[in-house]
């Protein structure tokens, strides 16, 4: 990877970052059900989804991501989570 990374999921919601790019997946109707990215550098209130204009970061974030599952066993739910 050649950067530090961080992943965490936590009652079904996901995120990754990786340098000042992170990606994160939050559940409808909260927010989109879809990953959706964000540069922190340039907006640190992740308030603008960079996921249709930088598609290859996406990719590689996405792929960061599923290597993290399955190097840390993350489980992730198939539905809706209680809390």
């Amino acid at each position: 990877m050649g950067q530090h990374s961080i992943g965490l999921e936590l009652f079904g919601r996901r995120a990754f970052r990786q340098g000042d790019w992170k990606l994160r997946w939050i559940e409808q109707p909260r927010e989109s059900g879809e990953w959706e990215l964000f540069n922190l550098q340039l907006d640190p209130l992740e308030r603008e989804n960079l996921a249709d204009r930088e598609p290859e970061k996406l990719a590689q974030l996405l792929a960061a991501w599923q290597q993290y599952v399955v190097d840390n066993g993350v489980i992730i739910p198939d539905g809706p989570v209680a809390y």
